[in-house]
């Protein structure tokens, strides 16, 4: 069955959402491409690209790091109510690592901690108070590889 071009010039964006999703489901991929080549094409002014998308992105860093540590905060408060002292001290360990890891992608970028403090969530309580353990017990290995992956979601 032909669709004739009207119909798809009338639909709306979510419409064609719903549309394109049903397309991709049943692995229609000439009608996904219809659906794109048919959509209305719009110009917008914006603010540069490449600053949009960097705060984005420093937030989404942000975000994802605050809630890295409280998953590992977690972690701290099961493991000390348990009786294995190295579990948390790999908790402390890690959430050490995490932290110098991000302080050190803002250092790289030129950005002041506190001011991303301001910037990003809240820290939560439990977080600030496993940090306070932390302090020099970081695991080498885990902060570059913390450092690497964040680098490489910063500039992609």
């Amino acid at each position: 069955m032909t669709i004739p071009a009207e119909v798809y010039a009338a639909l709306s964006p979510d419409e064609r959402i719903r549309a394109a999703v049903a397309a991709i489901a049943r692995d229609d991929d000439a009608e996904l491409k219809t659906l794109a080549e048919t959509c209305p094409r719009k110009t917008y002014r914006m603010i540069d690209a490449a600053f949009g998308e960097g705060m984005e992105r420093l937030k989404m860093l942000t975000l994802a790091v605050e809630s890295d540590l409280q998953g590992v905060a977690l972690d701290f408060y099961i493991a000390a109510h348990g009786t294995d002292p190295d579990e948390i001290r790999a908790a402390i360990a890690v959430a050490a690592s995490i932290e110098a890891a991000y302080c050190a992608i803002l250092s790289e970028k030129g950005l002041d901690r506190d001011e991303v403090v301001k910037f990003g969530p809240a820290r939560h309580s439990a977080v600030h108070k496993m940090l306070t353990l932390s302090t020099g017990r970081e695991i080498p290995e885990l902060v570059e590889s913390r450092l690497a992956l964040m680098r490489e979601y910063l500039t992609t």
